[in-house]
């Protein structure tokens, strides 16, 4: 959308000549993923969240028939290596324009916005189904808004709100389809121990929410995920070395988007898809920071997870409680990975199995 003129607005991009606009309604669309298996006026028993195992929905009621919603957020196969590498060809070119900009040359940070548009255009959105699919469809519309508003900037001023906008719409594309980097952190800067005992309350909120998806309490869950974020705004990263600080900020602002989602759950099943989600970010704060206290973290696998397409979670022992599956198939994963406490207590980095 562009600048107003008189009772009109200039439209730059995603609209053609013909296509209809929506400009007053009696409810508000905020994302497709939204509108999935929700209540609605035209539909106010709602719809299925994701499929269930063995005949059987999340909750362990038996299921009769499969409705269109409940096809719709179903999760896919895992994102194939086309599509991820796609994804990070699109995070390669964000960074060329955070590194343009500090150039200050207005010409280049242009180009380097219509390198990212490229990026973008080039995501085979065929190749991404269910859940995929309806997350690729929201971040195609803000990176793409970002490209188009960055190839025409005029100021650098406009060019400072754009990269603002673009480094928090790359931090929901990373937290949204697990592109987080994976690497093994350097060890030698040092981590303070009340930083650690006050990242130790982010893991026993994250602990809880895991026991209490295993238990099938949807209510909980809730409370654990507003537990979590109390943690997190409770963090002093004043007590962190620089390098420390800047994994900080992009793990804590991975966490508040997955966490900001589940405010918005409003049945089990969607609650443990952001569980999901939430899991894969704290094993990467796991490997960062290490693990609360003197424990050891035990990543564990349940490969029918979300109608076969697995997921993983964080636990403090080898005693399966499936997040997942609940009652259904409390006992059904297995350990695939493990993260233990350091020998140096006030190192960043953590052995890694």
């Amino acid at each position: 959308l562009g600048p107003r003129a008189g009772n009109y607005y200039i439209v730059r991009s995603g609209l053609e000549e013909g296509e209809l606009v929506v400009t007053k309604g009696n409810f508000k669309i905020d994302s497709a993923l939204q509108i999935q298996a929700k209540p609605s006026m035209m539909t106010p028993e709602g719809g299925g969240g994701g499929g269930g195992h063995a005949g059987m929905d999340m909750s362990g009621s038996k299921s009769k028939s499969k409705s269109k919603s409940d096809t719709g957020m179903k999760n896919s196969m895992a994102l194939s290596a086309i599509s991820r590498q796609q994804l990070y060809d699109i995070i390669r070119a964000s960074k060329k324009i955070t590194d343009t900009y500090k150039k200050q040359d207005i010409s280049e940070i242009r180009f380097a916005f219509e390198g990212l548009q490229k990026a973008v255009k080039a995501v085979d959105m065929e190749m991404l189904e269910g859940r995929w699919h309806m997350l690729w469809a929201e971040m195609l519309m803000r990176l793409n808004n970002d490209a188009v508003e960055g190839k025409d900037v005029k100021t650098l001023q406009e060019v400072e709100r754009i990269v603002e906008s673009l480094k928090t719409n790359i931090v929901s594309l990373k937290a949204k389809f697990g592109l987080m980097d994976m690497t093994k952190p350097k060890t030698h800067n040092a981590v303070e121990p009340e930083f650690l005992k006050q990242l130790g309350k982010v893991f026993d909120g994250y602990f809880e929410m895991q026991k209490v998806l295993a238990e099938d309490k949807f209510d909980k869950g809730i409370t654990a995920a507003d537990q979590i974020k109390k943690a997190i705004a409770g963090i002093d990263m004043k007590l962190l070395s620089d390098e420390n600080q800047q994994r900080w900020m992009k793990q804590s602002a991975a966490l508040k988007i997955i966490l900001s989602d589940a405010s918005s759950a409003e049945n089990i099943e969607s609650l443990r898809q952001v569980f999901a989600m939430l899991s894969g970010q704290m094993f990467v704060l796991g490997r960062q920071f290490g693990p609360p206290g003197e424990s050891t973290l035990y990543q564990l696998k349940c490969p029918m997870a979300f109608d076969g397409q697995g997921a993983t979670w964080l636990q403090q022992d080898k005693d399966t409680h499936n997040p997942y599956l609940g009652s259904v198939m409390l006992q059904c994963g297995d350990v695939v990975d493990v993260i233990r406490p350091a020998d140096d207590k006030n190192i960043g980095g953590r052995q890694h199995d």
